[in-house]
């Protein structure tokens, strides 16, 4: 039996309420992926800690550095959002595919 592909999504693309503004997203394309892989889902913001809803974040160039940052209150998420990634990436394995939501940081 073949093994169906395993992709990892924006937790958002599945139609769960994570975005900055509480809303959800429901992406036709991973509606009808569904059937055909294997999803895991992952929202960085929410795993860094932040709260549905909350301010947006966004990447920001200083001094030829690109930082995460909430402007509103100008709080810098760089090293949360690196040790998240850092430890979310080294502990999957046999993926097929990353499946991110355009314009989110």
């Amino acid at each position: 039996c073949m093994r169906k592909p395993k992709l990892i999504i924006s937790k958002c693309l599945n139609s769960e309420k994570c975005r900055y503004n509480g809303q959800s997203y429901d992406d036709k394309v991973i509606s009808l992926l569904r059937k055909y892989v294997d999803l895991e889902t992952v929202c960085p913001e929410t795993g860094i800690g932040l709260k549905v809803p909350r301010n947006p974040i966004r990447i920001e160039k200083y001094d030829n550095k690109y930082k995460l940052v909430e402007p509103s209150d100008n709080i810098d998420y760089t090293s949360q959002m690196m040790e998240f990634a850092e430890e979310f990436l080294s502990n999957i394995d046999d993926v097929d595919g990353f499946i991110l939501k355009s314009k989110s940081p």
